[in-house]
């Protein structure tokens, strides 16, 4: 019995098998349509392949009805999960974005100390990120730098390995941006465009990243908002905002 003929067989008769054969293709259709495009975080892939597992039992009798044996069934298939992860990525951007507005502050010991912002609030701004797909890593990494929250480890990770530079100039940008909380906008500016130029093999001015930031957070501040109009975000909130989204088990503390 060939390979095909085994998995028309399990098709038929034990299609929950077929899909723990098929784990592996679901694997990298999921990787190289959810992940690598941004749409979804690494740490979400378990859950995904358990969706389109699930998913696949359920379409198992059309499956089973449909396929006619012209190609292999691990080819139709592959077509299926990749219409299955198209159709979470319509889902995705369909999904609302307007969030609620930031909590009140209260009082305590001559502090004024945030109030935890609720995971729903959190979890609606990481979508608004997973909008941005291939674009989201560079949106966040500005944004970090522009309202000077702290980079993480594995904004280096994810950098240094790119670039061209110099190891040790990278690192001393990268940290400039990090831990310098002196630097002035344009100092920020500057600093970004020489890590993105190299990054992305281009030749741009600071001020062209400058309004390319000005213009993503106009952006980021109206899915916030929402419309109609259901939250007031402007950019005092919105680095509030980022303190948690980047370091969800700290509480902020304004002095």
């Amino acid at each position: 019995m060939s390979h095909n003929s085994e998995d028309t067989f399990l098709l038929h008769h034990d299609p929950g098998s077929l899909i723990v054969k098929y784990l592996d293709v679901i694997s990298i259709i999921i990787q190289k349509r959810l992940i690598n495009t941004g749409y979804f975080l690494p740490e979400e892939k378990e859950d995904l392949i358990q969706t389109v597992c699930k998913q696949l039992i359920e379409k198992a009798p059309s499956i089973n009805k449909n396929y006619n044996g012209s190609s292999l069934l691990i080819t139709y298939c592959s077509s299926v999960i990749n219409n299955l992860c198209n159709g979470m990525i319509r889902e995705l951007k369909k999904q609302p974005v307007a969030i609620h507005q930031l909590p009140d502050y209260v009082e305590y010991d001559g502090y004024i100390v945030e109030r935890l912002l609720v995971n729903e609030t959190i979890d609606k701004f990481g979508k608004i990120m997973r909008l941005y797909h291939n674009k989201r890593f560079k949106l966040e990494f500005c944004l970090k730098s522009y309202f000077r929250v702290r980079l993480s480890s594995a904004d280096y990770e994810y950098l240094a390995p790119k670039m061209q530079m110099d190891p040790a100039r990278f690192f001393e940008i990268f940290n400039d941006l990090s831990e310098n909380q002196k630097l002035t906008k344009n100092e920020i500016y500057n600093n970004l465009t020489i890590i993105l130029n190299d990054l992305e093999h281009v030749n741009n001015c600071s001020d062209a990243i400058r309004k390319w930031i000005n213009v993503k957070i106009g952006e980021v501040l109206v899915l916030l908002n929402g419309n109609p109009k259901s939250s007031c975000f402007d950019e005092e909130t919105l680095q509030i905002l980022l303190d948690k989204y980047f370091s969800k088990n700290s509480i902020l503390i304004l002095h």
